[in-house]
């Protein structure tokens, strides 16, 4: 049964372990051995952005919480979550793509509106 640990390093850590890890590749002696540490510094680099996406998440996850709290304004995390994941979501399309369409608008609406029917229902 495998069990998996999240362990935090400091930016300069993983970078030193990234150089560490390249200069291995430039001194192993076989095609196999090379091709193991190019996908280790891959799935170093994966997991690096992943977390450090997650992070930005939570940040402004945060952020969000305190403009409610300074405000005085009362937070329901029951139509927050839901409507915070739709918006995510469009911000994660509209990076990817630089011009938003307008059909893309209405389905932005669209989610939004379905996420406010289900909470009536």
């Amino acid at each position: 049964m495998s069990h998996y640990v999240n362990l935090e390093i400091r930016y300069s850590t993983y970078l030193n372990l990234c150089n560490a890890v390249e200069e291995t590749a430039t001194h192993a002696e076989d095609f196999n051995e090379i091709q193991e540490l190019v996908h280790l510094v891959d799935f170093l680099e994966d997991e690096y952005e992943r977390d450090r996406a997650r992070q930005n998440l939570d940040f402004k996850t945060w952020q969000l919480h305190e403009e409610l709290f300074q405000n005085k304004e009362i937070y329901h995390h029951q139509y927050f979550y839901p409507i915070s994941e739709v918006l995510d979501d469009y911000e994660e399309r509209k990076l990817l793509e630089m011009n938003i369409s307008e059909q893309d608008k209405f389905h932005l609406i669209c989610e939004l509106i379905d996420v406010f029917k289900n909470d009536l229902e």
